[in-house]
């Protein structure tokens, strides 16, 4: 066997790029739109064995090779999104600025892997030189290349505000096996379980016997750590009560999905349909995750700006229209940008009895969506007609019998403290959202991939509600009930029984815990590879 590797190991040094292709071609498979995501325990072995094989072409085409392997991938990713965006016809710079941002992006990601490989190709030389190859040098060697990767991986979702569509843990949101195991650690704990995976068949590969038994070990802990995930899942409570829930997707992308104030009163065919249908079996709760204007609902007395293009009618108006299509104590959901008091808010309006019953405004705005910053504006770079005003903390949620419900916006899927927070005093999370400025569902995929992980780290019931898809009803454990398709036209009828959440660690801790693991699967290898004799 060790011949072979050495004949193996001998080609490479020749076609020095090919593993690094290889890597980029798995990790593509692995993701959108191929969606392979049984490769992604093994994408990166390629990669990491490469790095192995430093001795025999030096460091230079380490890096090289890795940047390669962070091009291609990057390249992967960004043509699924900010090469399709569109947005509004009046801001055609920031659409073009955004479309061209694939070349730093690309640059940037390539950069960084090209980096961490160079790292990690350095220290395992250290470690493996110094030791003989020993089994915990090699240890040392797999927490190190897993603990660089998931650094990455963190760096990156800071950066891209949550939307790094590249990460590990999302490509393996169809096992309802991994996505449990969020509830320890979060999608960064997963991904890091993922690159060790990865890294230790390198040593398997490379070390013989031992090392093998070193990544069935491995297998056993990750089982271990399955069943502990399954036993906090355990001690959660079905609510009481239970929730009858509506919930309409609709691909129409026309102006008719907007009305109108016609003499006094609001008007609007198409959504009035789906909401009757939608009600015939007397639902507690119809989520219709849109706006049914094409502007913003003012909220108290009508002023003499309404019948413009951005005031469309006012709250009073849209809730009698809600209510001549549903029945009087159906709930019913929509989301829409709101005018109140001088300022605009995007809101999770909940109507009942043709007035607002309840209301949530989006807490954390993500930049050039929701508003544009300060700089941006400096420099005559505009993405929004509106600039919206973050919702105050602390708002209350509603209650629909005694099930406690709450609502997050859009691009809030993605931030894991809005979550723990929220979820500790409801038992349902509503999420409305729409990727509809991307010609494809690659974002739409994403997010539905964090609704599940969000689940699974709190422990709680969540709708993904998206007008276009995917939309679904996923429980505590991260495993979807019921969903629809991406472009599909449906209406999704489910009883539920939220959960009580048992708070699972992740909920209590947050990311403490696998940033320090990071942080110790860096700094150990370090201090080994410097202050052991060879």
């Amino acid at each position: 066997m060790r011949k072979e590797i050495e004949t193996f190991a001998a080609f490479m040094t020749e076609k020095w790029y090919a593993l690094p292709t290889l890597s980029a071609i798995l990790l593509v498979a692995t993701f959108y739109p191929f969606n392979l995501w049984m490769l992604a325990p093994v994408a990166l072995t390629p990669l990491y064995y490469f790095a192995t094989l430093s001795h025999r072409f030096g460091n230079r085409k380490i890096f090289l090779g890795a940047m390669l392997t962070g091009l291609l991938f990057a390249f992967s990713l960004a043509y699924m999104s900010v090469i399709q965006f569109h947005w509004l016809t009046q801001v055609y710079l920031f659409e073009y600025a955004v479309r061209i941002s694939f070349v730093p992006i690309a640059l940037a990601s390539a950069s960084m892997c090209g980096a961490s490989l160079l790292a990690y190709g350095i220290v395992r030389k250290r470690l493996m030189a110094r030791s003989n190859g020993s089994i915990s040098s090699r240890m040392l060697a797999v927490f190190f290349g897993a603990g660089l990767y998931t650094l990455s991986e963190i760096i990156l979702g800071m950066a891209f505000k949550g939307y790094y569509l590249g990460t590990l843990a999302y490509a393996l949101h169809k096992v309802p096996f991994m996505v449990s195991l969020a509830s320890l650690g979060g999608t960064s704990f997963v991904s890091f379980l993922v690159a060790l995976t990865s890294v230790s068949l390198v040593e398997a590969f490379d070390g013989g016997r031992r090392a093998t038994l070193m990544v069935l070990a491995g297998i056993v802990v990750t089982i271990g750590l399955h069943q502990t995930s399954s036993l906090i899942f355990r001690n959660n409570v079905p609510s009481a009560s239970s929730v009858s829930i509506a919930l309409i997707q609709n691909n129409d992308r026309s102006d008719a999905v907007f009305g109108s104030v016609e003499n006094g009163s609001f008007k609007l065919d198409g959504p009035a349909r789906l909401l009757e249908e939608a009600s015939k079996g007397s639902q507690d709760l119809i989520i219709y995750p849109f706006s049914p204007v094409n502007g913003a609902i003012q909220v108290g007395p009508a002023g003499q700006s309404l019948n413009k293009n951005i005031l469309v009618a006012t709250d009073t108006q849209v809730g009698a229209w809600i209510a001549s299509h549903v029945p009087a104590d159906t709930v019913v959901m929509t989301w829409s940008t709101v005018y109140e008091k001088g300022i605009f808010t995007n809101e999770a309006l909940f109507w009942k009895n043709g007035a607002i019953a309840s209301r949530y405004a989006k807490r954390r705005l993500f930049p050039f969506m929701d508003y544009t910053p300060a700089f941006a504006q400096k420099i005559g770079l505009f993405s929004t007609p509106i600039d919206g005003t973050a919702g105050p903390e602390g708002q209350a949620p509603l209650l629909i019998g005694d099930v406690p419900v709450r609502s997050v916006i859009c691009s809030e899927i993605n931030d894991q403290g809005v979550f723990r927070r929220d979820s500790r005093t409801s038992h349902l999370i509503i999420n409305a959202g729409s990727e509809a400025m991307f010609a494809d569902d690659a974002v739409s995929t994403f997010n539905f991939a964090s609704s599940k992980y969000r689940a699974a780290e709190n422990g709680i019931t969540l709708v993904r509600a998206n007008k276009f898809g995917p939309s679904g009803i996923i429980d505590p454990r991260g495993r979807a009930l019921d969903e629809t398709s991406f472009n599909e036209d449906k209406i999704l009828f489910r009883t539920i029984h939220p959960e009580a959440s048992g708070q699972t660690p992740f909920n209590r801790t947050g990311n403490a815990p696998i940033y320090l693991i990071v942080l110790l699967s860096l700094l150990l290898p370090l201090w080994a590879s410097r202050s052991k004799k060879a």
